[in-house]
């Protein structure tokens, strides 16, 4: 037995099962997310390569598993990370049952989750890109489902992400041919620009971003969220180990330098456009964008430091991201709609979905004593131009979230909403209260990151 084979096969088993109970939401919710918690759990017990397997479990099991030619492992460089994936799944998954993304979000979650998790464990890990592109197919089907015709989201999104993993195929066709030693900037430079492009489709960083807008103005918000979170966790980390296996890489300062003024004109073309939206939607699309800019100011500061940074914001996000999501979609699914004049005093009839979403976009944008802050805090600790561009960025989406309590709060329009069950009062109260203390209490967050990048020697030795 071997431990990729066992994820990679109950995630497919989970899928099946809410495939075949689809006509039964609570059956399929409990499937997903119950199933996507214990494969989480499984991913972060399970012992490899002569351990006993599971705890009280003797079986041998392996950490590898090879499949044409090329092999999947589950060991110290991604078990954490690979872990955090399914439970970022679990997490949402469990909030659908509010949500009602649409009958095909269990099923497609759950291979789009497995195929992100076979991109953590690819080895080459270059091949990741191949799993990412599987990933962006099949979240085509929760984007761009069969009740929600006309959108052009889900077929750019596939485009960028061919582009994308032909990129880094060829980026790292190069880069083995250099070795993961030193070596002269002007040999590197053909692969790190192929490589810079390749992470700059997958991250949807502009002009890379065409899908984003189109998506949010078709797709169900928790879809969106979901696919989000999911698939840019996979190529952040996909970004890491690039940097991890070539000391040529990661050695680069003129890179990281580069680096981290194009994260500064992300910040601020994101920040612009965030405050000239009038959909919620787009408004969060952008917020996510500006928080992939502050990821790249962490990750840009070239130490240990950064990377786990980076990594404890992407972390944030799935709070703030999920619990606007949550929020947007309860008030969609109730017909409130999604701009600025469907939304117009929307607080008085549905009090506690705009709270939750508006909590959420602060959230996402950074603001202080929500769980986007602490991470952004440490990047500005940095000082230099970072600093002034988290600030800047902090002030910008924050102002957009302003403008939008403001909308929700004016004189209410004459409207009857369908009334919220208790189970919908119980989750929307509780992301709310999840926004804010882990803004209070960064530590029962970020201290799970240092885990998820010990496995990768040649970055956590600094």
């Amino acid at each position: 037995m071997n431990a990729p084979l066992i994820l990679l096969t109950l995630t497919g088993a989970l899928a099946v099962a809410v495939v075949l109970f689809r006509r039964e939401a609570t059956v399929s919710w409990l499937v997903a997310s119950t199933g996507a918690a214990l494969v989480s759990l499984l991913a972060f017990l399970v012992r490899v390569d002569g351990g006993a397997g599971l705890p009280g479990v003797p079986v041998s099991i392996s950490s590898t598993w090879t499949i044409l030619g090329r092999s999947l492992e589950l060991g110290a460089a991604n078990r954490a990370v690979v872990g955090f994936v399914f439970l970022v799944a679990a997490f949402m998954f469990a909030g659908a049952r509010v949500a009602r993304p649409g009958r095909l979000f269990y099923g497609a979650g759950l291979l789009v989750v497995g195929l992100v998790a076979g991109s953590l464990m690819a080895v080459p890990f270059l091949y990741a890109a191949v799993f990412l592109e599987g990933m962006a197919l099949v979240a085509v089907l929760m984007l761009y489902p069969p009740e929600r015709r006309g959108a052009r989201a889900p077929m750019r999104m596939v485009v960028l992400y061919t582009l994308g993993m032909m990129a880094l195929l060829t980026a790292g066709w190069r880069a083995e041919s250099l070795g993961s030693g030193s070596v002269a900037p002007e040999a590197a430079r053909t692969a790190t620009v192929l490589a810079v492009l390749g992470f700059g489709l997958l991250l949807a960083a502009p002009p890379f971003h065409l899908w984003l807008p189109s998506a949010a103005g078709h797709s169900h918000p928790y879809a969106l969220s979901f696919v989000l979170l999911i698939a840019q966790a996979g190529a952040l980390f996909l970004v890491l180990r690039f940097f991890d296996a070539y000391a040529w890489l990661r050695e680069n300062e003129a890179l990281f330098v580069a680096a981290r003024w194009v994260a500064i004109g992300i910040a601020a073309f994101a920040s612009l456009w965030a405050m000239a939206q009038r959909s919620l939607a787009r408004t969060a699309v952008y917020a996510v964008m500006a928080d992939t800019a502050v990821i790249l100011l962490a990750f840009s500061a070239m130490s240990t430091e950064g990377y786990q940074l980076a990594l404890g914001l992407s972390a944030a996000r799935v709070i703030g991201l999920g619990v606007w999501g949550l929020g947007a979609s309860v008030l969609q699914n109730t017909g409130a709609g999604d701009t600025t004049e469907e939304l117009t005093g929307i607080a008085y009839a549905a009090p506690l979905a705009t709270a939750a979403a508006m909590v959420g976009l602060f959230s996402v944008a950074g603001f202080p004593i929500t769980a986007g802050f602490p991470g952004r805090w440490a990047v500005m600790a940095g000082g230099g131009a970072a600093a002034f561009a988290v600030v800047g960025t902090i002030g910008a989406v924050s102002l957009a979230a302003v403008r939008w309590t403001s909308t929700v709060l004016r004189s209410p329009r004459e409207r009857s909403l369908p009334p919220l069950t208790l189970l919908d009062r119980l989750f929307l109260g509780v992301g709310i209260l999840l926004c804010v203390l882990l803004g209070l209490f960064p530590q029962l967050l970020y201290p799970w990151v240092v885990g998820a990048l010990s496995g990768l020697s040649g970055l956590a030795g600094g």
